[in-house]
């Protein structure tokens, strides 16, 4: 049990739901912020010629939309991808076949979640 964990649990036996859930609350928020940031590294760095990277970036992705509850075309989900589009290097050529536009990367990147 980290100790982020056991505060909350006392909070709760303590009776401070309110406090708890707030708590609880931050800590996931700043755990999503660090979730992104690792992403946004992946597609800045990564080499996107090869499938097995451009998979690997979809599944970091897919994995995001679920931890951070984020729908399909909603107007988060929509700043959050744009974001990612910008960050990859725009200099690969499959990179540029496959993803030649937003809508095309977000065509790619939605795939297991619609």
């Amino acid at each position: 049990m980290t100790n982020t964990t056991h505060q909350i649990e006392q909070l709760r036996i303590g009776g401070y739901l309110t406090e708890a859930d707030t708590l609880e609350r931050l800590v996931g928020s700043m755990n999503l912020q660090e979730e992104f940031k690792y992403l946004m590294t992946f597609a800045a760095s990564g080499d996107f010629d090869f499938q097995l990277y451009r998979n690997q970036l979809r599944a970091l992705w897919t994995a995001y939309c679920f931890h951070a509850e984020m729908d399909v075309d909603t107007g988060k989900y929509d700043s959050k991808l744009h974001e990612l589009w910008a960050a990859l290097p725009k200099t690969s050529e499959l990179c540029g076949i496959d993803w030649h536009d937003l809508d095309s990367f977000d065509g790619f990147m939605c795939a297991y979640l619609v």
